[in-house]
């Protein structure tokens, strides 16, 4: 990792807090500052921000009545249920 040696113009309230919490952390200014902008890159890069998903769909939508998704044995259960209907009508 390179060090470059750079001037920025800070809001006086905020340089005092940073350098308290350096102080704190028991780093250097630079050190702080440093995370603080990695963090933000990171948590501000287009690929870590949410996006809408489309899912494709069939049919009329919406759920069955009588399936409660919260329960996935119940879920389960109805699934081969029409297993058996699928399989023994075939037969």
């Amino acid at each position: 990792m390179s060090i470059t040696r750079t001037t920025v113009a800070l809001d006086s309230g905020v340089l005092g807090t940073a350098k308290k919490l350096a102080t704190e952390q028991n780093l250097t200014l630079g050190q702080l500052i440093t995370e603080a902008l990695q963090r933000h890159i990171i948590d501000t890069s287009p690929r870590n921000q949410p996006h809408q998903v489309i899912l494709p769909t069939s049919g009329h939508g919406g759920l069955r009545p009588g399936i409660n998704l919260n329960s996935n044995a119940e879920i389960s259960a109805i699934l081969d249920q029409e297993d058996i209907e699928r399989w023994s009508s075939q037969m």
